[in-house]
């Protein structure tokens, strides 16, 4: 209900990646600090120290994470967090979470089905925005390939960044060459198939043969992409 905290949640199961996957919206109008016990759910320190957006937003993902965990038979579990904010899930689960100020969301899998998991969804930027901020995402020649691209460029940004956070959440901690957005370049992007691929760029020789490819989704007013590594 939209006089609640958590509405319309939603739990998929993606039979060709294994993976389970819950989104809600929430509005922080309702939140109130007490719905962590609520939730039965382990607010950290710095989030209690933070503002009640923050915390709201924080709840909001963790609630999201507690459903795909349930339905992996992971009941009264919670994902924790580490020093660099990174969550921490049960050691047989892998997932990611990721949220705006409005939709929380979640995916995870069983460790043995799916390596990692990287999911991010992304408010379009707006025209000012991306003007601001391209040079940090794209490279120039990456921004040829994207111009190439029948979709306005404020959207390609969009995409390109949330596809770069959500490969950097699966592997960034764990691969030391993708350690930031310029380690990836964007080779292509399929609106027919709703995938896009990248590049790794390795900084000494830059002969890497290793590609990435995220699914994506275009809503309304937000994208979604994913990564998965089997």
């Amino acid at each position: 209900m939209r006089g609640s905290f958590i509405y319309a949640g939603n739990l998929n199961f993606d039979k060709r990646n294994n993976t389970y996957e819950y989104s809600c919206n929430f509005n922080s109008k309702y939140f109130d600090i007490g719905l962590y016990d609520k939730f039965n759910i382990k607010c950290p320190i710095e989030i209690q120290r933070s503002s009640l957006l923050r915390q709201a937003e924080y709840l909001a993902g963790r609630y999201s994470a507690k459903q795909v965990l349930t339905a992996l038979h992971q009941n009264n579990q919670d994902v924790g967090r580490n020093s660099n904010r990174s969550p921490i899930w049960p050691g047989s689960i892998t997932g990611s979470i990721s949220h705006t100020s409005k939709i929380a969301l979640s995916c995870a899998a069983d460790i043995s089905l799916v390596k990692k998991i990287g999911v991010d969804i992304e408010p379009w930027f707006s025209e000012t925005v991306s003007e601001e901020i391209k040079h940090e995402i794209l490279s120039a020649r990456e921004i040829d390939v994207a111009s190439k691209i029948e979709m306005p460029f404020t959207k390609i940004l969009t995409l390109c960044f949330s596809a770069k956070e959500s490969i950097y959440k699966a592997l960034g901690r764990l691969n030391e060459h993708v350690s930031n957005f310029k380690q990836l370049e964007l080779k292509s992007i399929s609106l027919n198939n709703k995938t896009i691929e990248f590049k790794l760029i390795d900084d000494i020789a830059n002969n890497s043969e290793e590609y990435f490819l995220c699914d994506f989704v275009l809503e309304g007013e937000y994208t979604i992409t994913r990564y998965y590594l089997k």
